[in-house]
């Protein structure tokens, strides 16, 4: 009986040890874009804050995607989250990040990365709309109509997904 309930208690204690090497795949992609817009707002403060990795550099040396790419890997490495460094959460980070510091010229290339990776004909439409809204502003066509807000580009982006 004892040497049956250590088996036992044996098989268990592994399958909990693997269970936690597990990665965090059953995490959903709703938590997932909460830590990004917490990265997103702490990647914001430190660009407004000109903190650099290498201040030798200077900012007119390092473009701005460069410098964004380099802040927002630093913030989700900071974070403990470095698993979400996938190109496509990264590319929509930089987006949101030049849109936010109003460098639109900055936001086309990674929308335009996004739509050609995104899957869903709701998203691709979602990301095409603010494509063409970053053309007219790069293009100075129109004015930003509305204080944009990143809170606010999440939350639309999440209800979006949720449908």
């Amino acid at each position: 009986m004892l040497i049956r309930y250590q088996k036992i208690m044996t098989s268990f204690a592994l399958l909990l040890l693997f269970l936690s090497n597990q990665p965090a795949g059953a995490e959903s992609v709703f938590s997932q874009l909460k830590t990004l817009e917490q990265a997103v707002n702490i990647t914001l403060n430190r660009l407004e804050s000109d903190i650099q990795i290498d201040p030798a550099t200077g900012p007119a040396a390092v473009d701005f995607a460069q410098r964004a790419g380099q802040q927002l890997q630093m913030t989700l490495v900071g974070l403990g989250r470095e698993s979400l460094l996938q190109e496509d959460y990264y590319h929509l980070c930089l987006y949101l990040l030049a849109r936010k510091t109003g460098n639109y010229t900055a936001a086309l290339e990674p929308l335009d990365y996004e739509i050609k990776m995104a899957e869903m004909p709701k998203l691709r439409q979602w990301l095409q709309l603010r494509l063409s809204m970053m053309h007219e502003l790069a293009a100075g066509k129109v004015p930003e109509e509305r204080d944009f807000s990143i809170t606010g580009e999440f939350s639309d982006l999440r209800r979006l997904l949720r449908r």
